[in-house]
């Protein structure tokens, strides 16, 4: 039998190859650049820390905010003359609200803070938010730590907070 005689690769052809060759190398190479996962704690050195230290705990957030809406004025925080007193105002009605929901000495993990405004001023009610992130961590040890996010809530006169707590 006569064989055909066989023809070279095309250029594309090798050129694809060559791509999936290269794309080959860099994923096993990807793959091997993953740091390998911390070993879990010995049941000895639990034990040991038990021991010494009492029980255990694991730190995590409760998934179920506490909802507070303070009815301080928004403008009132933004401008420098009245920021002081606004703020002072909305941490007092703050304590008053943890008294009242039996929420003192507990550590607050996370906040959003909503601030009402207009559509056209979004920009400076988000600022006001989160001018009153920083003056909760500032002066309410409950916040000290705390993560922030502010927010813009539309149409409205007052700050609302949705305070997620570390459980306990």
């Amino acid at each position: 039998m006569h064989r055909p005689p066989s023809t070279p690769l095309r250029t594309p052809a090798l050129a694809g190859w060559l791509f999936a060759d290269l794309f080959l190398v860099l994923f096993i190479i990807g793959i091997a650049s993953i740091p390998a996962l911390p070993k879990p704690p010995s049941q000895h050195a639990g034990r040991s820390h038990q021991r010494h230290h009492g029980v255990h705990h694991q730190l995590g957030m409760d998934t179920r905010p506490v909802t507070l809406t303070l009815p301080v004025p928004p403008a009132s925080i933004a401008d420098p003359f009245t920021h002081q007193a606004a703020i002072t105002t909305l941490i007092r009605m703050l304590d008053s609200d943890f008294a009242a929901r039996h929420l003192q000495g507990k550590r607050v993990g996370f906040v959003l803070v909503f601030a009402s405004g207009p559509t056209t001023a979004i920009g400076q009610a988000l600022k006001t938010a989160d001018s009153v992130a920083t003056a909760l961590r500032q002066h309410d040890p409950a916040f000290n730590g705390a993560g922030s996010a502010g927010y813009w809530t539309g149409s409205g006169n007052a700050i609302e907070l949705k305070i997620f707590f570390f459980a306990q």
